[in-house]
């Protein structure tokens, strides 16, 4: 340690050092890589239950909490992203044709929740 203290100090090993440089970017990118990861994840998590951010982080801790429109992980992706035919549209940001033909004011209930009128 005493060593690459001297070194660094002396400018064998500098601040501008290609090889610290390498080390530093890669840490940055290590860790950039990590929390893009674990934000990816959550909100696949979200997709799959169909909640929002909001729902997931007021609704956690009610036991009592049912979620209606969570219709199967299947549906709920379809729901959000469009139908398996659609995958193009899930890249760019145009509405795919499943948007244009729902009106955005109703959407599927799971049925085993939904009471028989």
């Amino acid at each position: 340690m005493e060593r690459t203290t001297t070194l660094y100090f002396f400018g064998k090993l500098g601040l501008l050092s290609p090889h610290l440089q390498i080390v530093s970017v890669f840490f940055g990118s290590t860790c950039l890589g990590l929390a893009l990861a674990c934000f990816w994840m959550m909100h696949l998590y979200f997709t799959a239950c169909n909640f929002s951010t909001l729902e997931y982080c007021e609704k956690r801790d009610d036991p009592d909490y049912i979620n209606y429109f969570n219709v199967g992980i299947l549906r709920n992706f379809q729901e959000v992203f469009g139908s398996f035919r659609e995958i193009p549209y899930w890249f760019v940001p145009l509405h795919s044709p499943s948007f244009r033909k729902r009106d955005g004011k109703t959407f599927p209930l799971n049925i085993k929740y939904v009471k028989a009128d």
